[in-house]
């Protein structure tokens, strides 16, 4: 049993995982508490928080746990509903998120969600968070966040390429999926501050994207991302692995903060997917050829990857390059 009362001068407590239980009136007389970390699920028996909390402290929970913190009674004098706003977050990826709400739709409001990542590499990886997350903040934690806007078909390697360009300003939206790629190997963290949880189970926002083959045949390409462990042996699917879009095994198991790709909702769609990025400045496209693309072999797609028999004015891929039309 956890109590802790009459340390006016106590900044900080941390709450190990090993405790399950808390005495009554456990933070009585603590009122220079600024933060109380929880590292496990929340203890039964702090029904005094709701009296006795210090007004200013912040709590800090573990992503898995939020619905136990936010709704249980005592830790929900901490939840950052109306003008309370003392609730924070923490996320390290890989960790389920759950949360269903107390009815469904319901977000929670924060002090800020703390996030943090291990990378083993600079590719591309999959990226499916719970929250926006602004520009400056993940730029400034040395990462970089890509859309996806097309596929094409390679004339080269008769393969199949998703378009995709750098996000350089505004947000990423939350429960969409997203490319990242770090400057370096390492754990990356980044602090969004007022950051607003929304629920695992609606409003998720998957990207599906078509591409007409040269055959004739239209395939539906779709991006779903996942908040828990995911794994469906009855379709076929798709996931990034160094840097590219590979078909799972029918053991795979993809992890939490992750997004999986079918085709037309689970049939054979392609080897592999490779990125082409599409470089953008603030001022246009760069790396862009203003050569007549018609006069190269290969067949013309615009950057959703439709093909375009009578291209007019306009940006086009052809055999992974880019053109540009006067």
């Amino acid at each position: 049993m956890l109590l802790i009362g009459d340390c006016p001068k106590l900044k900080t407590l941390t709450i190990p995982a090993s405790f399950k239980t808390a005495g009554g009136n456990i933070l009585f007389n603590d009122s220079g508490l600024e933060d109380i970390i929880c590292l496990g699920d929340a203890m039964t028996g702090a029904g005094a928080f709701d009296a006795n909390s210090p007004a200013n402290a912040v709590l800090h929970v573990p992503v898995q746990y939020t619905d136990n913190y936010y709704n249980k009674a005592g830790w929900a004098a901490f939840r950052g509903k109306s003008s309370e706003k003392n609730f924070a977050v923490f996320m390290t990826d890989g960790d389920a998120y759950t949360h269903q709400g107390t009815y469904t739709g319901e977000s929670y409001e924060t002090v800020q969600v703390e996030y943090s990542r291990t990378f083993s590499n600079t590719t591309y990886q999959a990226l499916f968070l719970p929250f926006d997350v602004s520009f400056d903040t993940w730029h400034d934690a040395g990462l970089h966040v890509y859309r996806m806007t097309g596929m094409v078909e390679n004339e080269a390697d008769k393969g199949v390429q998703l378009n995709i360009e750098e996000v350089t300003e505004g947000a990423l939206t939350a429960n969409t999926p997203y490319l990242v790629k770090a400057d370096a190997v390492g754990t990356v963290g980044f602090v969004a501050p007022g950051a607003v949880l929304h629920d695992n189970h609606t409003s998720l926002n998957p990207v599906t994207l078509s591409l007409t083959k040269r055959s004739g045949k239209t395939l539906d390409y779709t991006f779903q991302g996942v908040f828990d462990y995911f794994t469906n042996p009855s379709i076929i699917w798709y996931a990034m692995s160094q840097g590219e879009v590979y078909r799972a095994s029918a053991t795979a198991r993809l992890f939490p903060n992750r997004w999986y790709m079918t085709v037309n909702g689970g049939e054979e769609g392609a080897g592999s997917v490779k990125m082409n990025l599409l470089d953008t400045t603030e001022t246009g496209l760069t790396s862009v050829s203003s050569c007549n693309p018609i006069a190269a072999e290969g067949p013309l797609y615009d950057l959703q990857g439709r093909p375009v028999s009578h291209p007019r004015r306009g940006l086009y891929v052809k055999n992974g390059k880019k053109y540009i039309i006067k």
